[in-house]
């Protein structure tokens, strides 16, 4: 399991606060599609908000892992493209 620095509960928090005071005043007939709001990345909002803090959390570290990867691998194609101009001349 993750562990979930101070921080992100702030940032994450309020999100999910939001989400859940939404779902609390959702009538019943809407609550499922209210649930779901949010719910790729905080789980539906009819679980506990600390767990849907940590699912929050979890996701975007994903995220963010994801993007330093494609940044390395730009960086990465852009050396050897610098190189293979460098060794062009016409």
């Amino acid at each position: 399991m993750l562990a979930i620095l101070p921080g992100a509960t702030v940032i994450f928090g309020e999100e999910v606060d939001e989400r859940l005071k939404m779902y609390e005043e959702a009538d019943e007939k809407s609550k499922g599609l209210v649930s779901l709001s949010g719910a790729l990345a905080f789980d539906t909002a009819d679980k506990p908000r600390d767990q849907q803090i940590a699912a929050g959390v979890e996701y975007f570290t994903k995220v963010r892992e994801h993007q330093r990867q494609i940044k390395q691998a730009i960086e990465e194609l852009e050396q050897a493209n610098a190189k293979d101009k460098k060794g062009e001349s016409f």
